[in-house]
């Protein structure tokens, strides 16, 4: 979590793609995590789902880019892979506490029956409670969302209906019809955000805390 480049360069990457609509809900909700503990609302998951090269993880990098470093191929990214434990996860969550967990390609992790044991760790806002020598450990807690992605709907995992509840379903190749036209903004727009990032969620979070006397016409 860090800033590299400038918030004009990142601005004119996301206007080239604002006409795509499953694109910039992505970017949006990266931009609302920290407004849930604000508007007291129910953690949620935004899944991207369809098939292979349909854009999802360049979406993803979008997303992460408002916070950090995006590209999931560095260790230090604020994208990361579905190749995760429980327990790793959990950790995570705590440490972002009100950023955005983003998690790509669902194909990714080890064991799928995981999938919906982190779901509903995502949507419940609290780690398990556990024991130590000395006494019960803290419980870890947050009020974030996850942005993910994968070939598979991730409701297709779980039978649980209240985490089906928390989950939006976004369907379809992220930039619409594959052709060199959107080739070439999908390849803009990573390079782009790869180069410029961690900018915007600290402008956005500025203003918000600047307008406090406005979160409750907000809220409401």
């Amino acid at each position: 979590f860090h800033r590299a480049g400038s918030l004009g360069d990142w601005i004119n990457a996301v206007q080239i793609v604002s006409k795509f609509p499953r694109v910039m809900i992505a970017l949006y909700a990266s931009f609302a995590a920290p407004l849930l503990a604000i508007f007291d609302c129910p953690n949620f998951i935004l899944d991207l789902c369809s098939r292979t090269s349909q854009g999802k993880t360049t979406t993803q990098r979008l997303a992460g880019s408002v916070w950090g470093q995006p590209d999931e191929r560095k260790t230090a990214s604020v994208v990361q892979t579905w190749d995760q434990t429980k327990v790793s996860v959990e950790r995570r969550l705590a440490i972002l506490a009100n950023l955005p967990l983003i998690l790509d390609d669902t194909k990714r992790i080890k064991d799928v029956r995981q999938i919906a044991e982190i779901l509903y760790t995502v949507a419940s806002g609290q780690g398990r409670g556990r024991g130590s020598i000395q006494g019960i450990q803290t419980v870890l807690s947050w009020s974030t969302l996850l942005i993910s992605s994968g070939e598979q709907r991730l409701t297709s995992f779980s039978n649980d209906g209240g985490v089906k509840m928390r989950v939006l379903e976004i369907e379809g190749a992220q930039f619409g019809k594959q052709n060199t036209e959107t080739g070439k903004i999908v390849e803009a727009l990573n390079f782009a955000v790869c180069q410029n990032y961690g900018h915007a969620g600290i402008a956005f979070m500025e203003w918000v805390i600047q307008n406090r006397a406005r979160w409750p016409e907000w809220k409401a």
